[in-house]
């Protein structure tokens, strides 16, 4: 007699179906991701908020971000290099399997190429320099694919459950709706190449753009509940990005524009990250171009040709629609630049390229190639600036404990900084690179790297009792560190002059 199989036998087997039916893309993601982030995954690299962020999650709430609060309960607390690395890897890949299901992607040189473009673009690479929260953000980008993937299905059930994701994605990074926008876009200039009837295409885009506003209106109605009843107002960081009024929406529109030319011709936020990969995206993009233009040329439905250029049109600010509601922009928020990888595989796949097609997949290879050295180089930084702040703040405290009138009792004050003092290894620029910048430390990170890395718990400072001192003259009149004089004891106080 056969035995019924359970529920979860059965789930088993889809899932083994599945990864068969998209092991080209499995592999690839996991080859490609090892390749560009082995070194972060077995290193602990730091950055600022990363030194704060070893048993936590960060700022959530009062950033607006109460889906990362709840991602505690599924990913521990402990900002673990390769466990963390590891699990991001995984939901990446699975969100690219999405995407090639998604735009139906069929030949395996393709599959590759876009695996390793994605897992291997410079946000995800600046993502980690973010460990504690690299994980969960992950999850927000694997909930913005996965709605994409839902609302392009049809159904009514699908429909809500896409909403339901999308509006999970952005509680826990809220830049991950823009790469739910742009693939829609790619999906619906597709859709237009391949003949589909223009009133269900304009019908469907019109879902999808209400499936998104209704997913950020339901976030913002949870968010707005969220932060009354814990009685939690937005920190400084999040209420300086919002764009609030016409004005700066506007500016946010002509800006999303201009800067996604910038990408390719000026290197706007590294996601073109060397003169190189510059070059070679700009002739990617000529290249993809001509079929396009060709297919223009040759199509005789004039509403057709409307309906594409109308959405290419907008495809740059689907891809940078972040912009209309934040000022502040940076690479680590700027993953719907895929969707251009997405686009190039999709319109490879579908037109005549004749003989460019090796040339748009040297090209695509080249831009995998440089953001993979690019990545290792950003870590290779992030290591020496450990390294050196390590070793300049093991000699402080070594001074600090062998100072004249040291003991347990001992309050440790630390004035100006190290940035000038420390040698930064210029010859790798990450000056303008937000999460991997010069000078790891500064007085919001010191005492949790003299805590956790140097592993000198000092006492908390009474800053009543040191005011009461009135010592300040006498330190101003300290030379600077590592100076004799430049470590002195006042009261029970040891002052350390960096600058």
């Amino acid at each position: 007699m056969e035995q019924t199989k359970s529920r979860l036998e059965k789930l088993a087997e889809a899932g083994a179906k599945t990864a068969t039916e998209y092991r080209i893309s499995l592999w690839s993601s996991w080859l490609f991701g090892l390749a560009a982030y082995m070194f972060v995954f077995t290193n602990k690299l730091l950055n600022l908020d990363e030194l704060a962020g070893l048993f936590g999650k960060g700022e959530t709430v009062s950033s607006g971000r109460w889906g990362l609060a709840l991602t505690s309960f599924i990913f521990p607390d402990y900002s673990m290099p390769w466990i963390n690395g590891l699990i991001c890897i995984l939901l990446l890949s699975v969100s690219i399997c999405l995407i090639i299901g998604i735009f139906e992607i069929k030949k395996p040189i393709l599959q590759v190429l876009l695996s390793g473009l994605i897992i291997a673009f410079p946000s995800q690479a600046v993502t980690f320099a973010y460990m504690f929260t690299c994980a969960p953000y992950a999850l927000s980008a694997l909930f913005a694919v996965w709605s994409v993937y839902l609302v392009t299905k049809g159904g009514k059930g699908r429909y809500i459950a896409a909403v339901v994701l999308l509006c999970l994605s952005v509680s826990i990074y809220q830049a991950y709706f823009t790469l739910s926008v742009s693939l829609c876009v790619v999906y619906f200039i597709m859709q237009t190449l391949r003949g589909r009837e223009i009133k269900s295409i304009i019908t469907d885009g019109l879902r999808c753009i209400l499936s998104v506003i209704l997913a950020l209106a339901v976030y913002f109605v949870i968010n707005k509940a969220v932060m009354h009843f814990a009685a939690v107002e937005y920190n400084s960081y999040a209420t300086a990005a919002w764009n609030s009024d016409i004005k700066s929406i506007l500016g946010g529109i002509r800006v999303a524009f201009t800067a996604f030319f910038g990408y390719f011709l000026k290197g706007h936020y590294h996601l073109a990250p060397t003169v190189f990969s510059m070059a070679v995206h700009t002739l990617l993009a000529v290249v993809i171009a001509v079929p396009v233009v060709t297919w223009f040329i040759k199509c005789r439905d004039n509403a057709r040709k409307i309906l594409l250029l109308a959405l290419i049109i907008v495809f740059p600010l689907s891809v940078n629609c972040i912009y209309i509601i934040s000022s502040q922009r940076h690479t680590l928020m700027l993953l719907s630049f895929t969707s251009v990888y997405v686009l190039a595989a999709c319109l490879l796949e579908e037109l005549d390229f004749k003989r460019l097609r090796g040339a748009a997949l040297v090209c695509m290879g080249l831009i995998l190639v440089c953001n993979i050295f690019y990545s290792n180089r950003l870590y290779l930084k992030m290591k020496l600036e450990y390294e050196e702040a390590y070793g300049f703040y093991s000699s402080i405290v070594t001074r600090v404990k062998s100072a004249e009138g040291y003991d347990n009792d001992t309050m440790l004050i630390i004035t100006g900084d190290a940035n000038e003092l420390v040698y930064h290894a210029d010859e790798i620029d990450t000056s303008d690179i937000v999460g991997i910048m010069e000078g790891l430390l500064n007085i919001y990170s010191r005492s949790d790297f003299l805590r956790y890395y140097i592993g000198y718990d000092y006492n908390p400072v009474d800053w009543d009792a040191w005011g009461a001192l009135d010592a300040m003259g006498e330190v101003e009149k300290m030379p600077v560190f590592p100076y004799d004089g430049s470590v002195k004891k006042f009261g029970d106080f040891m002052v350390v002059k960096l600058g």
